[in-house]
C-alpha cells in the first residue's frame, strides 16, 4: 500500500557548461536543506549521481534528489519558511537551474532477486545517498 506522502524531485540538468560541487552539495546544502525543512515535515531525503544513459552516453542529469513530506502543504510550508535561503544556496554547487516537481506516489514494490529469499536486500551505493528522519 502506498502511503500519503508527497515525493519531491529536484532534478539537476546535464550540460557541456554545467558545473556542479558534489563536495559542497553533500557537506552543506543538503545539511542545510534537513535542518532548515525537518521541522516542516521531512522525512526522508535521497540524492543520486547520474552515470550515464543507456546507450552509455554522459547522463541527462547531474544529480536527482528525492524529498519527502507528510504532505504537499507541509512542503510549501518549507518552501515558505526558509525557501529563500535553500534555493539562494543553489548558486554556491550549481550553475544550472534545477527542475523541482511535486509527486504522489503511485506504486512502489520491491523486486525479488533469484537466491535472495523472500525479500531483496538492499545496498548502499557510493553514488547514492539517502536520509531518514524519525519525528518523536
Amino acid at each position: 500500500m502506498i502511503s500519503a506522502m508527497t515525493i519531491v524531485s529536484v532534478l539537476y540538468p546535464r550540460h557541456g557548461e554545467s558545473r556542479f560541487d558534489h563536495e559542497y552539495y553533500q557537506q552543506k546544502h543538503m545539511p542545510l536543506v534537513q535542518r532548515r525543512w525537518a521541522e516542516h515535515g521531512l522525512v526522508k531525503m535521497e540524492w543520486m549521481r547520474g552515470v550515464a544513459a543507456p546507450d552509455g552516453g554522459e547522463p541527462g542529469y547531474e544529480v536527482i534528489t528525492l524529498l519527502t513530506f507528510p504532505s504537499k502543504e507541509a512542503f510549501e510550508a518549507a518552501v515558505a519558511s526558509s525557501g529563500e535561503e535553500v534555493l539562494g544556496d543553489v548558486a554556491n554547487f550549481t550553475n544550472v537551474q534545477p527542475v523541482i516537481q511535486i509527486n504522489q506516489p503511485v506504486f512502489e514494490g520491491a523486486i525479488n532477486a533469484p537466491g535472495q529469499g523472500e525479500r531483496g536486500q538492499a545496498t548502499q551505493k557510493q553514488d547514492m545517498w539517502s536520509v531518514t528522519h524519525h519525528r518523536r
